[in-house]
């Protein structure tokens, strides 16, 4: 070392000799972070979590009762199993049901209330950090694709506390209330580990897209929420006027998301209403609205988010922080 060298290691800056956290471990703590103070402030919830325990174990009791006096058939089994799955984020009645047999299948309609936590939750993930200016300070510790990828990491977290883990303990209780091995059911657990994945990064790409547009929270989950709300009522109107048209079912994110879960979950035959009683609808027949048109659309849909996001991120300077 030169003299120059050991007067800047002395009076100037000093090389860094401490400990130095890997990327992933920047990410894993970003997600942590945001996790915990989006669960410490959302009462709401906290509410709605407990009210979802508490009406999901009541339908498995009710399911429980009648399933003992009905004697229902292995595959009509099966189809109540799927159908609460698919129908977990449905505001009402589904156009999409499990087969064309009349299979009880009880369930609540709390989608709505479901999609509106989802919409709180993620609006301030980036607009939040916008308004108070605080981007420059996560940029300094973080690259720009580690804050993105900690921020989807955290919806998508947060998400499946209220997807995943409630559908894989009720889907449980269901599987024993009908008296069926668990390890028979591994497809099934899978299929619902696979439909909440997609489904929350889906969504969380969907609200995030909002919340990096604005820098207030409420425009961000106001404009995710109607999105999907009228969405699903506009496609709805459309499949009124035009039934024959199968496509117009990827337009409504309500039916989406079902027809996903049922993919999900290895059903193909499913039944469709149109009239007074649910016709046949098979995803793998060679006509009209196919399996593999949904999993591409759901492709495509997850690429423009994620390309979107790459580019406003990537587009944000110094000033615009």
């Amino acid at each position: 070392m030169n003299e120059s060298d050991t007067y800047l290691e002395k009076f100037g800056y000093r090389s860094y000799k401490g400990p130095i956290d890997s990327r992933r471990r920047r990410i894993i703590s970003l997600i942590r972070f945001e996790v915990v103070s989006t669960w410490s402030r959302s009462t709401f919830g906290k509410v709605l979590l407990i009210f979802l325990v508490g009406m999901n174990l009541i339908t498995v009791m009710i399911l429980a009762s009648i399933s003992a006096a009905m004697d229902y058939s292995d595959e009509q089994q099966r189809d109540i199993l799927n159908s609460f799955i698919a129908r977990y984020l449905q505001f009402g009645d589904s156009t999409i049901v499990a087969g064309t047999n009349d299979t009880f299948s009880f369930s609540m309609p709390l989608g709505i209330f479901i999609i509106a936590l989802f919409a709180i939750a993620g609006s301030g993930m980036f607009a939040d950090d916008k308004q108070g200016k605080v981007i420059e300070i996560y940029l300094s510790r973080l690259q720009k694709r580690e804050y993105v990828l900690g921020k989807i990491g955290a919806i998508m977290v947060y998400i499946n506390l209220f997807l995943m883990v409630p559908l894989l303990i009720t889907g449980g209780l269901y599987v024993q209330s009908f008296g069926l091995d668990h390890l028979a059911m591994l497809d099934f657990y899978f299929g619902i580990i696979l439909f909440s994945l997609i489904t929350s990064l889906l969504l969380g790409l969907l609200v995030l897209s909002f919340s990096i547009l604005v820098e207030k929270r409420a425009y961000a989950s106001l404009g995710f929420f109607l999105l999907y709300l009228i969405g699903s009522i506009i496609a709805q109107i459309l499949m009124d006027i035009d039934s024959a048209n199968e496509f117009l079912l990827l337009l409504s994110p309500e039916q989406f998301l079902t027809l996903l879960a049922f993919i999900c979950l290895g059903d193909f035959h499913l039944g469709r209403w149109t009239g007074w009683t649910p016709e046949p609808f098979l995803l793998d027949d060679g006509k009209g609205l196919e399996y593999y048109h949904v999993l591409l659309t759901t492709a495509i849909v997850l690429a423009v988010l994620s390309l979107f996001l790459s580019y406003r991120i990537r587009k944000m300077t110094t000033e615009e922080l």
